[in-house]
C-alpha cells in the first residue's frame, strides 16, 4: 500500500487495504498452498514499483519492477501478460508526456521478448500438451459472470464507477491502471478460447479491479466530506462491509474446505493397509491421525 500511495494517492490507498482485507477470494487464496497468492503478490509489487518508476522516471525501479515480474512469471505462467502491461503504461506515460524515454521502452520490450522465448524453451516443452488434453472450459460470457463472482458484485459495480472516473480524468496514471483492466477483461474472454479456464487465472492480477474500486470510492468520498466527515467515514464503513455477506458463506456454508470431515470420514472408511490419493493431501494429513 505504501507503493501505491506514491501513484494513487493515500486515501485511495487505505481503501485498497481495507477492501483486500475483507475481499473473501483474497482470504480464500492466501489459504491455499498454490501458487495464485505468489503470483498476486509479485504481480501486485510489480505493477506498483513499475508505475512509480513511471512517476519519478527511475530506470533502477523499472528494473525492479522487472525483476518482480520475472518472479510472477515463475509463480504461474498465467502472469505473463503483466510485462505487456508495464509496456502499455510505459507508452501511455509517454504518449501523455509527450517525451519518448527509449531506454525505458527498450527495457521492457526486451522483457516481454524474454518471456516469449522463456514459454517456448522451457514451459512448452515441460507442458507439452497438457493444456489441450482437458475437454472442459467454460465459454467467455461464463468466464466473465466467474471473473465478477472473483472479485463480488460490490466492487465490481464500483469498479466500473472508478473506471469511468479514470477515463474522464485521463493522466498517465489513469491510463496504465486502465490498461491494466483492458488486460484483465480480456483475459476473462480470451483465455477460455485458448486454455481450459477457471477463475483463478484472474486472480494474479485483480488488484487492478480492486483499486478502480477504490477510486470511485474516494470520488463519492470527497463529496460527502464537504456536507459531513462522520458521514464520509461511515460510507467507507458501509462499503468495506459490503462482502461480509460472502465472507460469512464462506467461512459457515462450504464455500471452504472442510478438511477436518473428510479427515474424519478417511480414517473410519480405510484399513491400514489401504492408501488413497487426492488434491491437497499434504494438507489432509494434518488432519487424519495416521
Amino acid at each position: 500500500m505504501l507503493l501505491l500511495w506514491h501513484s494513487a494517492g493515500l486515501r485511495v490507498s487505505l481503501i485498497v487495504g481495507f477492501l483486500l482485507l475483507l475481499w473473501p477470494e483474497h482470504l480464500f487464496q492466501s489459504q491455499q498452498f498454490r501458487f495464485y497468492a505468489f503470483g498476486f503478490i509479485f504481480t501486485s509489487l510489480a505493477l506498483c514499483v513499475g508505475m512509480l518508476s513511471s512517476v519519478r522516471n527511475s530506470l533502477g525501479l523499472l528494473f525492479v519492477a522487472c525483476v518482480l515480474g520475472a518472479f510472477a512469471v515463475l509463480s504461474h505462467t498465467i502472469c505473463a501478460p503483466l510485462f505487456g502491461v508495464l509496456l502499455l503504461g510505459e507508452v501511455a506515460a509517454c504518449w501523455k508526456k509527450q517525451k519518448l524515454n527509449r531506454t525505458r521502452l527498450i527495457v521492457l520490450v526486451l522483457a516481454n521478448v524474454s518471456v516469449v522465448v522463456d514459454y517456448f524453451i522451457r514451459v512448452r516443452p515441460l507442458t507439452g500438451n497438457m493444456m489441450q488434453a482437458e475437454s472442459w472450459s467454460p465459454s467467455s460470457v461464463a468466464a466473465l459472470q466467474s471473473a465478477v463472482q472473483l472479485i463480488g458484485w460490490p466492487t465490481f459495480v464500483f469498479a466500473g464507477l472508478g473506471a469511468m472516473r479514470i477515463v474522464h480524468r485521463r493522466t498517465a496514471t489513469d491510463l496504465f491502471w486502465l490498461g491494466c483492466m483492458a488486460v484483465w477483461v480480456v483475459q476473462a474472454v480470451a483465455l477460455p478460447l485458448v486454455v481450459p479456464f477457471h477463475a483463478d487465472y484472474l486472480f494474479p492480477l485483480a488488484l487492478v479491479m480492486v483499486l478502480a474500486a477504490a477510486v470511485a470510492v474516494e470520488m463519492i468520498v470527497e463529496q460527502l466530506t464537504k456536507t459531513s466527515t462522520p458521514l464520509a467515514f461511515g460510507f467507507i464503513a458501509v462499503v468495506c462491509m459490503l462482502p461480509q455477506p460472502s465472507l460469512a458463506s464462506y467461512f459457515n456454508d462450504g464455500s471452504s474446505y472442510d478438511l477436518r470431515r473428510a479427515g474424519a470420514y478417511v480414517t473410519e472408511r480405510t484399513l491400514p493397509t489401504d492408501r488413497f490419493s487426492g488434491y491437497n493431501c499434504t494438507v489432509l494429513n494434518q488432519y487424519v491421525p495416521s
